[in-house]
């Protein structure tokens, strides 16, 4: 999957906003999900994108819906209480991330609680 910078920027300033806690994130009713080879494979109908999601992605996608920054956060972050300090920062950052380019791609879109 591809995000340009431009996009990538734009998310970031969306999830360190204020209102972080007040939107809520669902998945997108024209995405379409298979499991090949035992990784989730998105279709976005809209865009006719296709999106592969490894296993940390897969985890939290499968947190994602109606649920806000934090309680995705608090669900996907509690498979990971033995981690060091750096990794589970790491494990934070990647939440972020694949959230948005999850966004980015229109697999799921977040709105006000």
């Amino acid at each position: 999957m591809y995000i340009d910078d431009n996009s990538a920027q734009k998310m970031n300033l969306i999830l360190n906003m204020p209102v972080l806690g007040e939107m809520k994130y669902y998945i997108n009713g024209n995405i379409k999900q298979d499991i090949i080879d035992g990784d989730i494979v998105l279709y976005n109908e809209d865009t006719e994108v296709i999106v592969t999601l490894n296993e940390t992605a897969s985890d939290i996608w499968n947190e994602v819906d109606g649920k806000t920054f934090e309680e995705i956060k608090k669900s996907f972050l509690s498979h990971y209480k033995k981690l060091s300090t750096a990794e589970y920062e790491l494990a934070q950052s990647d939440l972020k991330d694949v959230l948005e380019k999850l966004i980015d791609t229109g697999c799921i879109i977040c709105t006000k609680e």
